[in-house]
């Protein structure tokens, strides 16, 4: 394999043992180790090395702790670190700087609660994007307390004046890394599209809005994934955010809960595990609760409201795809789900008397009137009504969402609905939702853990079920995989996930329409690639009515 030079020194990549005809580049260093004084600052510039570094393994990921047990630990025995600040590249065949044709890119930023998660994970695997002609990268960052800790004496110190996004600070720097280095390897610092889930979504959606982004991004992928900044479940969950003066007085009171004094010895504490147990900490003044550390508002990367930047025009105009897996966004699978679980689920997102939002016993009976349950059997009509609810306004919101950001652009927005059920992890029982007592009124974390579950799709953007055995695949995943990456590819490449010719979209896909044109449509990734509307006319009026009278985030 031929080195390249980057920023810090020479790499030299090695071929994938899934194709040799990738090449991989992994654990390239996109900034110093965030450790000692460079503990809770923005990335530091790249130590030089001597010699030619092998990039052939994945860097550490940030400390964290195990997920839920209900969950599988795809990242059990993987090295931790706070020296995390590393990426992986994938190339296409024939991929080098003496290119003739120089490859668009994919950036791939994880989710995970703003957490947990990293880039050793098997599922973001990108050859199966490299083999369709993308350059893919994919680098960890530094996650909970370790990524998002303020504190006054930190925003004194810091050149920007703030504190808290260091986690953010830290995908900014790999794109700028992306932007000064990509042209080394083939690649087109000019057509660059950024890509994230969950986490990773919200962290997408504050780069798109950030100022600090312009001409380092080209394109936005949001999966699970936008809301109208007025949707109050905008506020409780990874989009959530706290101003730069709340998650200061957060930060001084952490200190004192660890018993240090100051900044200085924060950052020679040495107790790595009790870090990682912090950032499980939840924000228990909202519902949800969202996480503890998250975003902060901070005036730099992340300056305005979303609603401003909207207001206001974004700074980055450019094609974004965006959507909702079908088994998300308040879905609820709970078998012993009533009739009177159904109105006190309603009430409790829609009274007078709940405190995330604005509302009314007439927004509550207008509700019981557009999703009356076809019968009031324990499991069955009501569970579906509310569950039907919670599907028509993720739907609705993504459109919502494409109106606020076209205000001041004119770059067209796709929405998908991800419908497919991917099999079980091999090894994993669901755990027995009768095992647990009945959680009543409208709570969090109350979804399905099969399905078109949060999570379930990104197997199949990036085509990675053709690397890994994680779950028992079959021919249909194989084919959903290659058709769902093959639209992804299409839009790194043209700002369209239809591509420049009919014949680039996979056979048996309609043509996708952008939100713009047409706001009740998205596209669904699944099943027979059909169309699917947002919600009814009526579900609309009383999603709309209720999101608009909303206070904006």
């Amino acid at each position: 394999m031929s080195t390249i030079h980057v920023t810090g020194g020479l790499v030299q990549g090695v071929a994938s043992p899934h194709d040799p005809s990738i090449t991989l580049y992994k654990g390239v260093p996109y900034a110093a180790p965030p450790l000692g004084q460079n503990r809770w600052r923005e990335p530091q510039p790249v130590v030089p090395w001597e010699g030619v570094k092998v990039c052939d393994v994945t860097g550490p990921v940030c400390p964290q702790v195990a997920p839920d047990p209900r969950y599988v630990n795809i990242l059990k025995g993987w090295p931790q670190s706070e020296d995390c600040l590393y990426l992986n590249v994938f190339l296409p065949p024939n991929t080098s700087a003496e290119s003739n044709e120089k490859k668009p890119v994919l950036v791939w930023i994880h989710g995970g609660g703003f957490r947990e998660g990293g880039a050793a994970d098997p599922n973001f695997d990108g050859t199966g994007l490299a083999q369709k002609g993308v350059i893919v990268v994919v680098p960890s960052f530094r996650l909970g307390m370790f990524g998002f800790f303020a504190h006054p004496d930190l925003t004194a110190e810091s050149p920007n004046h703030t504190s808290g996004n260091y986690g953010i600070y830290d995908t900014l720097e790999a794109l700028k890394w992306v932007h000064n280095n990509i042209a080394q390897f083939g690649g087109d610092p000019c057509r660059v599209t950024v890509s994230g889930q969950s986490g990773g979504s919200a962290k997408t959606h504050i780069l798109l809005l950030s100022p600090l982004t312009k001409g380092l991004l080209h394109g936005a992928i949001i999966q699970s994934g936008a809301r109208s900044p007025k949707e109050p479940a905008l506020a409780v969950g990874a989009p959530s955010w706290r101003s730069l003066k709340q998650a200061e007085d957060e930060g001084v009171a952490v200190l004192k809960e660890l018993g240090l004094p100051d900044i200085a010895a924060l950052r020679a504490y040495q107790d790595i595990p009790k870090i990682a147990e912090m950032s499980l900490k939840r924000d228990t003044t909202r519902w949800g609760p969202p996480p503890f550390f998250r975003a902060v508002l901070d005036g730099y990367v992340f300056p305005k409201k979303y609603s401003e930047t909207f207001d206001q025009g974004p700074p980055n105009d450019v094609p974004v795809i965006t959507g909702q897996n079908r088994d998300e966004g308040g879905v609820y699978n709970e078998p012993r789900f009533t009739y009177d679980d159904f109105v006190a689920s309603a009430r409790g997102r829609l009274g007078p008397d709940q405190t995330h939002s604005k509302g009314s016993e007439e927004l509550v009976e207008k509700f019981l009137e557009v999703y009356k349950p076809a019968d009031k059997e324990e499991g069955k009509g009501p569970l579906d009504a509310w569950n039907q609810s919670a599907r028509d306004n993720t739907r609705l919101n993504l459109s919502l969402w494409a109106q606020e950001y076209h205000k001041h652009t004119k770059s067209p927005v796709y929405g998908y609905y991800f419908t497919h059920a991917p099999p079980p992890w091999h090894g994993w029982t669901q755990p027995e939702p009768l095992a647990s007592p009945k959680t009543p009124g409208y709570t969090n974390g109350k979804g399905p853990l099969t399905g078109a579950y949060h999570s379930a799709e990104f197997a199949y953007t990036f085509n990675s079920l053709t690397t890994n055995n994680i779950r028992p695949w079959a021919d249909e995943d194989r084919v959903l995989g290659d058709k769902v990456s093959t639209l992804w590819a299409n839009f790194v490449k043209t700002g369209n996930p239809n591509g420049k010719r009919p014949e680039d979209r996979p056979e048996g896909v309609p043509e996708w329409p952008s939100l713009i044109d047409k706001p009740d449509t998205l596209l669904e990734l699944g099943g027979n690639f059909e169309y699917v509307q947002t919600a009814s006319p009526e579900a609309r009026a009383f999603w709309e009515s209720y999101i608009n009278a909303q206070p904006a985030m």
